[in-house]
């Protein structure tokens, strides 16, 4: 239900002169998607950082649970089969089910 109404919607303008970063008090949502690697969810990069920190004072690497993330769909399943095959811890993040073609 969510990916169709996803589908169906409708790209919108908006004047960049008139739309300010906080609208009457009030700030923007977080970013959905960024270029930016730097930003994010705060939480997890701490996550992230203390990992590491304490594999360090550990003397060692962290472990990470994935080596590769792929999208899904046909292609991607097909990649993220070549890229299991191959040895690659793999995560693979579909919108839905995961089913076959009719």
């Amino acid at each position: 239900q969510n990916w169709a109404r996803l589908r169906n919607s409708k790209e919108f303008t908006y004047d960049p002169i008139h739309l300010r970063s906080t609208q009457d008090g009030i700030p923007p949502p977080p970013a959905f998607v960024v270029d930016d690697g730097a930003t994010g969810n705060p939480r997890a990069w701490k996550k992230l950082r203390d990992a590491q920190e304490a594999a360090m004072e550990a003397g060692g690497e962290p472990k990470l649970d994935y080596d590769v993330v792929v999208c899904g769909g046909t292609l991607g399943i097909f990649i993220a089969t070549a890229l299991k095959l191959k040895g690659h811890d793999v995560c693979v993040v579909e919108g839905g089910m995961i089913q076959g073609r009719e």
